[in-house]
């Protein structure tokens, strides 16, 4: 795959919660202020405050929501990376690529953080489903991973090694 995924492949491989931390902060400060930079969500912080006014639930609700949701963009990156991966494999017989997989998924995640007001992720996630450059998506899906982490570097560590070890059964 011509793609970069080191990234991905660093945060998943991380060996602790501080590792995984520290490469995600890199991660994504270096793709929001280069290749991301018209997103401009290099300094956004998620507060669920607005996501509690809005909806009008409790602050200990929108953690779990916000838990989950963490849990569904570990997820969704690893599948959008094997779809990227699919596409750039496809690349070399036909220009006409089929995104349809990719952007439902996109679809799918985007509604969860307009829902929770993730402005970050919502921002990513709507030029995974316009955009058709595989570099360009590639970064999109890295920088999404590094940031869904950062919302709760815990949560996301918790869940990586939950699915490492179920990959090994």
């Amino acid at each position: 795959m011509d793609t970069n995924i080191k990234y991905i492949d660093l945060l998943l491989k991380s060996n602790s919660e501080q590792q995984m931390l520290e490469n995600a902060n890199d991660i994504s400060s270096s793709i929001s202020l280069k290749t991301l930079s018209a997103l401009n969500i290099h300094n956004y912080s998620y507060t669920p405050y607005i996501a509690i006014e809005e909806l009008g639930i409790d602050s200990s609700l929108i953690e779990q929501l916000v838990d989950d949701y963490i849990n569904q963009i570990i997820k969704s990156c690893i599948s959008f990376i094997e779809y990227l991966s699919e596409l750039q494999d496809l690349k070399i017989y036909t220009n006409n690529l089929d995104y349809t997989i990719l952007r439902e998924l996109a679809h799918k995640n985007l509604g969860v953080a307009k829902n929770l007001r993730i402005i970050d992720l919502q921002k990513i996630l709507e030029k995974i489903m316009t955009e058709d450059d595989l570099e360009y998506l590639t970064k999109c899906v890295e920088c999404l991973c590094a940031r869904g982490i950062l919302l709760n570097p815990k949560q996301a560590y918790n869940t990586i090694r939950l699915i490492q070890v179920k990959d090994t059964f």
